[in-house]
């Protein structure tokens, strides 16, 4: 009955907005209501959908949220959910060929995992081509560079002091408009305040140009504001406002780690799921292929780095300490976090602490260089914090038996193929939407 009604339910979605306005952006409380609601009933029908059996319409359904996305646009601002959407579907799938792997080897799955996985990597790419990730992506070529560098170098001195660069200030300007501050600056500066800025302002300066570069620098340090606590309690550059793009100079360059880690978050996900379900061999070797595949990238964004030291005179710890995460730190954190349940649960039964050893000795490891420059607590840390709060209870241990996108009201029998069945479902999808390598 599903397969007979499927296509009349894909094309009846497709009427509904899945973008939204956030209400400081205008956006209406009852049109964000009805789209959240339909986000839910699409994370449950992609859980739902494998778990019958039905892979090829998990397929066809993510894809057509992502054109959902496209025909029904809503304006600048617009929030996107697809990527909490695809992980839904993605981790589902691969959960789905688990379970069919039950008694294949490890390459076995490793190979099913690399084939089916390659068209829905096609979609998520797309999706990630679509959204800005960083304010700095639009100096990301040399000549727009140029121009913020000599902006700050002119306008610096007086614009980002200390104290304007405080935390609650830069929201504040961002939130009633760059233009606003402006027009604030040109009411009520003393007489030397900032008097070269106002002076070029509607001049040499354009207007827009003004507030497109304010815009840019202040969203900026707003995303990253570790990092600025960090250049500005570890370096002197940051006592002279005309030398701040030192620092959105490694910005830039951390942005474009995150970038690339944001397009490979599907093969992250897929080791989560192998963690997750027990298939520790496999996450392994699925952490070796990545950790080649991605180490040129790596070394190539750590070299970036290096020349920036050598340029700048300056040593950021909290962008090195990224970069050298080399794209692998979070398959790490996925290990580590498997550690804390039979951990737990050795401790509960009084059995040897075979699992806690191991999970001493991976964080002996990871505390014996500390990271980061001291203002938040590292990423693994928060991760093992999450999985012990899981696990501190019976009931708790065993409501997280089901995955988090999972609700107990959706723990259907999970309807089994075998590999083949299931790689041909997700390929013959791909052959037929064209998405095939």
């Amino acid at each position: 009955p599903i397969k007979e009604l499927w296509p009349q339910f894909i094309e009846e979605i497709r009427a509904y907005p899945v973008l939204y306005l956030p209400l400081v952006r205008g956006g209406s409380p009852r049109k964000l209501i009805a789209t959240r609601g339909l986000h839910r009933a699409l994370h449950d029908v992609l859980v739902l959908l494998p778990r019958l059996g039905l892979l090829e319409e998990t397929c066809q359904l993510i894809a057509a949220v992502q054109e959902m996305e496209r025909e029904n646009p809503v304006g600048p601002g617009g929030i996107t959910e697809f990527d909490r959407i695809f992980a839904t579907g993605y981790k589902s799938l691969v959960r789905c060929l688990v379970l069919a792997a039950d008694g294949k080897s490890d390459d076995d799955l490793i190979d099913a995992l690399e084939d089916v996985s390659e068209p829905l990597i096609h979609l998520w790419l797309r999706h990630c081509r679509g959204v800005r990730f960083s304010p700095l992506e639009a100096v990301a070529d040399e000549e727009h560079w140029l121009d913020l560098m000599r902006f700050i170098e002119a306008y610096g001195h007086d614009l980002f002091t200390q104290q304007a660069m405080n935390f609650g200030n830069l929201r504040a300007i961002m939130y009633q408009g760059v233009d606003v501050y402006l027009r604030w600056l040109e009411e009520n500066a003393e007489e030397e305040e900032h008097r070269r800025l106002l002076d070029d302002l509607d001049g040499p300066l354009a207007r827009d140009q003004a507030i497109g570069m304010l815009g840019i620098i202040i969203e900026a340090v707003l995303d990253n504001y570790n990092e600025y606590m960090d250049y500005n309690s570890t370096t002197t550059q940051s006592d002279r406002g005309e030398l701040l793009y030192v620092l959105l100079d490694f910005l830039r360059l951390m942005s474009s780690y995150d970038r690339v880690a944001w397009n490979l978050q599907p093969l992250v996900l897929a080791h989560e799921v192998l963690i997750r379900s027990g298939r520790i061999k496999t996450a392994a070797l699925w952490r070796e292929t990545f950790a080649e595949q991605t180490g040129s990238l790596a070394d190539d964004h750590l070299r970036r780095f290096r020349k920036l030291v050598r340029e700048h005179g300056i040593q950021l710890r909290s962008v090195a300490d990224r970069l050298g995460e080399r794209f692998v730190r979070p398959l790490d954190n996925d290990r580590l976090r498997a550690l804390v349940g039979p951990a737990v649960e050795q401790a509960r039964n009084g059995s040897e602490a075979i699992a806690f050893a191991e999970l001493q000795a991976a964080i002996d490891k990871l505390t014996e260089n500390p990271s980061g420059a001291g203002f938040i607590v590292p990423e693994w840390l928060e991760s093992l914090e999450d999985e012990a709060e899981r696990h501190r209870s019976d009931s708790r241990a065993e409501e997280d038996a089901v995955e988090a996108d999972d609700r107990q009201e959706l723990n259907l029998p999970q309807t089994i193929l075998s590999l083949d069945e299931a790689c041909q479902q997700i390929l013959d999808w791909a052959s037929e939407s064209g998405r095939m390598g």
